[in-house]
C-alpha cells in the first residue's frame, strides 16, 4: 500500500515540476504559503506551548550578600582611582600631518 502511494508520488514528481515551472508566481505563493505555515507550526511548538508548561505558582528567591556585594564595591572603586591617577594622553590631530 505504501510501496504504490509512494510509486505514484515519484511518477507524478516531472508533471508536478514542469507545472511548477510554467506557473512561477502561483508556484512562489504556494511554497511561500508552505513556508510560512511550517514556520507558524515551529513558532506555536516552541513559544505557546513552552508558555504554558511554565508554573506561575514557583517562586524563586535569590539571596542579596551584603558582604559580597560591599566587595565587588571595593574592586569598582580601586578600579576607578586606578584609570583617574592614570591621567588622559593629549589627543593627536589627525589631520595635520605629524614632525617626525
Amino acid at each position: 500500500m505504501f510501496q504504490l502511494r509512494l510509486n505514484s508520488i515519484v511518477r507524478s514528481l516531472p508533471g508536478i515540476l514542469r507545472w511548477m515551472g510554467e506557473h512561477p508566481f502561483l508556484s512562489f505563493l504556494i511554497l511561500l504559503f508552505l513556508a510560512l505555515l511550517i514556520s507558524g507550526l515551529v513558532f506555536y511548538q516552541y513559544v505557546f506551548t513552552v508558555q504554558d508548561d511554565i508554573s506561575s505558582n514557583e517562586i524563586v528567591q535569590t539571596r542579596f550578600s551584603q558582604q559580597t556585594f560591599q566587595q565587588i564595591m571595593q574592586i569598582w572603586r580601586e578600579r576607578e582611582e586606578m584609570l583617574n591617577q592614570a591621567g588622559v594622553a593629549p589627543g593627536r590631530n589627525i589631520f595635520v600631518p605629524s614632525v617626525d
